[in-house]
């Protein structure tokens, strides 16, 4: 990435701007609060000559960031974009995972294959399978997605995203104590999650604690 369009991000002094300096990259796939300006400082960089090895980090980024727009035109665009990189290549893990993503509603088989793949290089990278285990709640196999939570969880154990999904799904199941556990595991680590609260004091009156 090109030294003065990370200078500029980080002058701005706008945290959305920032953001997208640190999320321009494969494994880095949540959304940005403001994707409008992530979008313009992405499509800045890209101007700029840019190393290789950073190009495809950024067209990936931007790729996600237009197929998760609400404009048609944008959202065609995005998706071509993470095809593209999702072929044989060194962004393809990530290009696959930024693709699923973008596609989970709408083809979540697909989503899940694409998945898959990439999860069987990377193993238990914490975007891989978030994403899996969403995939895999949608599909109605929550078994499945508390497999790959657990697989996350075993070298991210302070991740409070992963507890707060596995607890969600263990909810799904009808796992209520392990719901809490792990739904108490992430609170503890992220305290601002307020629905997380409200679904630990519901889960602690139904256990009757």
């Amino acid at each position: 990435m090109p030294g003065n369009v990370r200078q500029d991000a980080l002058q701005a002094r706008h945290e959305h701007v920032r953001g997208y300096v640190v999320l321009a990259v494969p494994e880095q796939l949540q959304r940005p609060r403001d994707p409008v300006a992530a979008r313009y400082w992405a499509e800045r960089a890209l101007e700029n000559p840019v190393k290789e090895s950073d190009r495809g980090g950024l067209q990936v980024f931007l790729g996600l960031l237009l197929a998760e727009s609400d404009k048609p035109e944008e959202r065609v665009r995005g998706l071509e974009i993470l095809e593209r990189y999702a072929q044989p290549g060194y962004y393809q893990y990530g290009a696959k995972t930024a693709l699923a993503k973008a596609i989970r509603k709408q083809d979540p088989v697909r989503a899940r294959k694409l998945l898959e793949e990439a999860r069987s290089l990377l193993g238990g990278e914490v975007g891989v399978c978030l994403e899996l285990g969403r995939i895999y709640n949608i599909i109605h196999r929550p078994a499945d997605a508390v497999k790959v939570l657990l697989q996350a969880l075993e070298k991210n154990n302070d991740n409070y995203v992963i507890l707060r999904d596995l607890g969600i799904t263990y909810k799904a199941m009808g796992e209520k104590e392990k719901a809490l556990d792990s739904l108490r595991r992430s609170l503890e680590l992220n305290p601002t999650q307020t629905q997380i609260k409200t679904l630990c004091t519901q889960l602690e009156r139904q256990l009757g604690g």
